[in-house]
C-alpha cells in the first residue's frame, strides 16, 4: 500500500543519512510507494549529493540533463556526473564520457571521453554504437 504524501514527507524529514535521503528521493523519482514528484526527488538527491553520495550525484546529473525537477542545465549535469564518476560510479563515468565526447556542458575532449568510457567499460557498463 502506497504511503500518503504526509507520511512520505514525515519519513523524508526524519532521514538521517545520505543513503536514507537518497533512497527517499529515488522513491519520489520512481513513484515507488509514494506519488511521483521530480521536484522533491531532486531536492533529496541534492541533499545526499552534497554529502558525497555518488549515486545521488549521478541522479542529480541525470535530472539536470533531462530537466526533471529543475531546469535543464548541461553544465550542472556535467558537474554532478564528474563528481560521481570520480568516485568510481560506472554509470556516471559513461554519462560523463558522453558529455565530453559531444561537448554537452563541457568542452569537447575526446581523450578524456575515451578515458571515462574505458573506466565504465572496465566495470561492465558500455553501449554499442
Amino acid at each position: 500500500m502506497p504511503l500518503s504524501r504526509r507520511d512520505a514527507k514525515r519519513r523524508i524529514a526524519n532521514a538521517r543519512s545520505a543513503e536514507d535521503t537518497f533512497s527517499l528521493g529515488l522513491r519520489l523519482y520512481t513513484g515507488e510507494m509514494v506519488p511521483k514528484d521530480f521536484v522533491e526527488a531532486t531536492q533529496h538527491f541534492r541533499a545526499a549529493a552534497d554529502l558525497g553520495h555518488a549515486l545521488a550525484q549521478s541522479m542529480l546529473g541525470r535530472s539536470y540533463s533531462r530537466g526533471e525537477g529543475n531546469d535543464r542545465d548541461d553544465e550542472k549535469a556535467a558537474h554532478w556526473f564528474r563528481l560521481s564518476a570520480d568516485q568510481g560510479f560506472a554509470v556516471a563515468q559513461y554519462d560523463l564520457g558522453e558529455r565530453l565526447f559531444a561537448g554537452l556542458g563541457v568542452a569537447v575532449n575526446h581523450v578524456e571521453a575515451v578515458r571515462y568510457y574505458r573506466l565504465a567499460a572496465d566495470q561492465g557498463v558500455f553501449q554499442v554504437i
